[in-house]
């Protein structure tokens, strides 16, 4: 039961006396510091927050104490009427009295307004932005010209182009782009420089009362050059010698990961100059390659004190974690009058998918820390060290960067294929999740080339391409595949000048990891989960800008390579994109379409960016979406219900096309996602097509001729049509060589759909289905007795019989 809560004034809290109702719970660990900055994401029912830098609706409380507290939305509602889904809590409080560092505490949620406040940073971090000598990157080329950016210039300037992502009493953050380039002093003829060196997204951090800055940068070599000058042009490989950030006098820089290349520290005239990739010992040149990408999270402080209270936020240690409520069978007959939760009903809001999450109670929580902590400081030693290590984090330190996993992108094999990504986290509400997921998006972007940004740090907008080509027909003129293809150069990767790259080659100074780092693929389209994961968690439960960008990036390259027009003015369509499947299913409707894994990942980046897009981009994917969504739904087969026919020649000799089972489960997932973040309140029509579609995919999971009942599981691979577009599918005549000799049985990938399903029909089906693909009788203790890395696909499934 909620219960109401009258609250005191207090030094450090609200003015007067409050009568409020609880509305949440926020666990914390408590840091070495006397008085910190908590920060935690929170979901809420609609209309309780319409709109960033207005009154904040919520209030931090402890034992009657007060605390005022900025609120920030992390991701919206599809009718923006309905405001904020899920917002981020910041408050300064104070250690309780005779709790240590490392004790765990909790906060109450009340409802109580308080007015927007302006931000007021420390008047030494003021100085250091605003001053003249700011905060500069710095690196120099294989002929020695410098090249400088201004971090803080766009901020001194209040510039146009500076975004602001939060803004309140407690903490303010910018999100920037600049472009490093040539100093006047820059060499000529065969010896000039790059027309620029990296692009750079900064996120800058600052906090009341506190001197020091959290600096996240997002550096990479993949400008677009859409403006008319040099100063954004394509360029080839960048080789550099190091790079710097120069630093007034007084201030020191600390880093959130060790590693053998950052941290050495040179004084110069006026303060000191800090390597954030430091020289190669042997004279050889760094690489970045082309549309590569790095990450350094850094802190700014002035002198030891703040160094250390800023490398606790680094570091997660001041993040605090809804706590979940009653258990479902304890749970309140209507559950907008339980805590909001990521576990609860009425406020479940966890990806774009928005299930509620499951109760874990049956499982150790201490136990799931532990582990969470083992594998991080595993992996983080590693990096501290350079060092190889065992699958999936085998590389050793290549300069700059420590990649993830194997070098081909389409890597086979289910590792890391996640529908549902950080549920064990989100249970485990500690820090060292956070930070866990740090880690390997560090080690996911460093081996991700798929960077593409304008000048201003945009990914390509696809609607800003488009053009009229000469059969009338609507058209962009370029063809990507999340990245830009060889074959199709509009970008202008491929025709940039190799000057640099020949002399570094003569003369020797090629970087030792220079084959090891270049034959690092992006993670492809079909297993591009592998890339979102970690990104997806640090969304939803920190709230984090850099992961925001990621999916950012990856949400529109996805649309920039599957969207519904021809890819040249004289009709060439790419058989990966949108435009091929809507030109089938038109002449050959209700048979199956070729939507698979590929699309599936792509939409889950897209709706998941959608759901913190500004207000124009959201205009742009819903109608792009809408297509999708008319494509999908109208390729379904009317016969059996399924959605898919796989043009994937490897398959039945290319004889037909098929249906794999998991690729089903991950299309319908999606499905989910694009209904319940996009279309849902503001779309009815689409909403119920997509409804509708997963309805009739999840029957087709749980039926003949997919389902084999002795088993309790679909068969994985099943020809569906002939690979000739003009005769019809196969309904329930499947041919005798319509099943591979080496096929095997799926058993959940169909939970999300079925659980879905289940309550959209009411039909028992589902459940059935579900106990008879996870034997033991009763269904929710044999969910429960699975590992947790079965969460990833199970969760839904188990949320929803822990309701019943």
């Amino acid at each position: 039961m909620l219960r109401a809560l009258l609250l005191v004034s207090a030094a450090v809290g609200l003015s007067s006396p409050a009568l409020a109702q609880v509305r949440a719970r926020i666990s914390t660990y408590l840091p070495a510091a006397e008085e910190f900055t908590i920060e935690a994401t929170l979901p809420v029912p609609p209309g309780t927050l319409l709109e960033a830098g207005g009154p904040s609706p919520l209030t931090l409380v402890r034992n009657g104490v007060t605390f005022p507290t900025q609120v920030e939305i992390v991701s919206r509602y599809p009718d923006p009427a309905d405001g904020a889904d899920v917002v981020e809590l910041i408050a300064r409080v104070q250690r309780p009295a005779g709790m240590g560092p490392g004790a765990q505490t909790d906060f109450q949620v009340v409802d109580a307004s308080q007015p927007w406040s302006q931000f007021t940073p420390n008047v030494s971090v003021r100085g250091l932005l605003y001053g003249p000598e700011g905060l500069k990157l710095t690196a120099r080329d294989p002929f020695n010209n410098f090249y400088t950016a201004d971090l803080a210039e766009q901020i001194r300037a209040d510039g146009p182009d500076v975004r602001v992502l939060r803004n309140g009493r407690h903490v303010r953050e910018v999100r920037l782009h600049e472009i490093m380039l040539p100093s006047s002093t820059s060499q000529s003829g065969s010896l000039s420089p790059y027309p620029h060196l990296f692009g750079v997204h900064s996120f800058v951090r600052t906090y009341a009362n506190e001197d020091f800055v959290v600096l996240d940068l997002v550096i990479h070599n993949g400008v677009s050059g859409r403006e008319p000058g040099p100063e954004d042009d394509p360029i080839h490989d960048i080789y550099f010698n190091q790079l710097d950030l120069q630093l007034p006098a007084g201030w020191e820089m600390g880093w959130a990961f060790d590693n053998p290349y950052i941290g050495r520290s040179n004084p110069n005239g006026s303060g000191s100059s800090v390597a954030i990739v430091d020289a190669l010992p042997t004279g050889q040149y760094h690489l970045l390659p082309q549309q590569g990408q790095f990450v350094r999270r850094l802190v700014v402080a002035q002198g030891p004190e703040a160094l250390a209270r800023g490398q606790s936020v680094l570091r997660r240690e001041t993040r605090g974690f809804c706590m979940p409520g009653p258990t479902p069978e304890n749970a309140a007959a209507d559950p907008a009058n339980d805590i909001w939760s990521w576990w609860n009903a009425a406020t479940a809001r966890y990806l774009a998918t928005n299930v509620r999450l499951p109760h874990l109670d049956h499982v150790n929580r201490g136990s799931v820390i532990a582990t969470l902590r083992a594998e991080h400081d595993a992996f983080e030693a590693q990096v501290r060290a350079g060092s190889s290590g065992s699958y999936p984090s085998q590389s050793e330190g290549l300069g700059w960067a420590q990649p993830w996993g194997v070098q081909y992108g389409g890597m086979t094999g289910g590792d890391e294929i996640y529908m549902y990504p950080e549920v064990d986290a989100a249970w485990a509400r500690h820090p060292i999740a956070i930070r866990w997921m740090d880690l390997r998006s560090r080690a996911y972007i460093d081996r991700q080339p798929m960077a593409l940004y304008d000048a201003k740090g945009v990914p390509p907008i696809v609607d800003d391409f488009v053009d009229t080509g000469i059969g009338g027909e609507q058209y962009v003129p370029f063809a990507l595949n999340m990245t830009e293809r060889a074959d199709n150069d509009f970008f202008g990767f491929e025709g940039a000048s190799k000057r640099f790259a020949q002399h570094v080659y003569e003369t020797g100074k090629l970087p030792w990891y220079q084959k090891q780092i270049s034959g690092y693929q992006p993670i492809d389209r079909q297993h591009l989960t592998r890339f979102l994961n970690p990104h997806l968690g640090l969304v939803w439960q920190a709230n984090d800008a850099v992961a925001k960008l990621q999916i950012e990036l990856a949400g529109m390259l996805f649309h920039a390579s599957f969207h519904p027009y021809e890819n040249n003015r004289y009709g060439y369509v790419a058989g990966t994109g949108l435009r091929e499947r809507m030109s089938d299913v038109a002449e050959n409707p209700h048979q199956g379409a070729d939507f698979g894994r590929g699309p599936a990942w792509g939409l889950i980046a897209s709706t998941s960016h959608y759901a913190f897009a500004d207000d124009a981009q959201r205009a742009r994917y819903q109608r792009w979406l809408r297509v999708v969504a008319d494509t999908a739904r109208d390729g379904q087969s009317s016969c059996t219900g399924n959605p898919s026919a796989l043009q994937i020649s490897r398959n039945f000799k290319n004889v037909y096309q098929s249906r794999n089972a998991r690729e089903v489960g991950f299309m319908l997932n999606a499905a989910l996602a694009m209904r319940s973040t996009v279309f849902v309140g503001v779309d009815g029509v689409t909403a119920t097509k997509l409804s509708n579609y997963v309805v009739n995919g999840a029957y087709s999971c749980a039926e003949a001729p997919y389902w084999n009942e002795s088993v309790g599981g679909q068969i994985s691979l099943i020809a569906v049509r002939p690979r000739a577009n003009d005769l019809p599918e196969f309904c329930q005549n499947t041919p005798e060589n319509g099943i591979p000799n080496n096929y095997f049985f799926d058993h959940t990938s169909a939970f999300p759909a079925w659980a879905y399903a289940y309550l959209a029909t009411g039909d028992g089906t589902f459940l059935t289905r579900a106990t008879r693909a996870v034997p033991g009788g009763n269904l929710e203790a044999a969910l429960q007795s699975q590992p947790l890395v079965e969460l990833v696909e199970i969760a839904p499934m188990l949320s929803l019989v822990q309701e019943l």
